[in-house]
């Protein structure tokens, strides 16, 4: 429901309530009949009915995402529904950053067949997928990407095991820049220290 519907129907909900509850104490207190209190009751009654509607009806039916594409020269983040705009990303390949994590304010839900295409992008430097349902099959990808150095995949349904495969035992792996936090299995603490202890200057892990 629109803000400019759904407020001014808040407010009579509740200015109905407050009316009803007053007329109530007044009936109640001066005449001492309880017919004479149904009416106010039956005010506070629709008060609440109308106060509470608003709420239902947009949890019930929620107001759709409005899709957005932020481009910054080479760098994209991607905001709303997916799949809306993913033709806008998968259909260059010169990006070199790309955001699009899950998250309230940015509902994505990308899966691994939504992500196919960025293995194409060999100018990619940096992509956070965090939150998103995607697996193993995208690290797999996104692990060959030549120019790739900073991937953040927290919270998604990649593998513990496959990380410490493709990433941390991985000589030709060439990130520097992590963060698999979240995952299940987790990504153990101890290899991510042992990866980093082998160049302290250039990796970074987020924990």
């Amino acid at each position: 429901m629109r803000e400019s519907l759904s407020l001014p129907l808040l407010a009579v909900g509740v200015s109905l309530v407050a009316v009803g509850l007053l007329w109530l104490l007044i009936v109640a207190f001066r005449c001492g009949f309880i017919r004479r209190a149904l009416l106010p009751l039956l005010v506070v009654f629709v008060g609440v009915g109308v106060a509470v509607a608003i709420p239902v009806y947009n949890r019930m039916y929620p107001a759709p995402v409005q899709t957005t594409a932020q481009v910054f020269g080479d760098s994209i983040t991607i905001t709303g529904a997916k799949k809306d705009q993913l033709g806008v990303v998968m259909g260059h390949t010169e990006w070199k950053t790309i955001q699009a994590a899950n998250t309230t304010a940015q509902p994505l839900d990308l899966t691994d067949e939504d992500v196919a295409g960025l293995e194409r992008m060999s100018e990619l430097e940096f992509i956070d997928l965090s939150g998103n349902p995607v697996t193993d099959a995208t690290l797999e990808r996104l692990v060959k990407l030549p120019k790739l150095t900073k991937l953040y995949a927290a919270r998604t349904k990649i593998s513990g095991e496959t990380v410490k495969k493709l990433v941390l035992e991985n000589p030709d792996c060439k990130l520097t820049e992590i963060d698999f936090r979240g995952l299940t299995p987790p990504v153990a603490g101890k290899a991510l220290r042992d990866w980093q202890a082998k160049d302290t200057k250039a990796r970074k892990f987020n924990n």
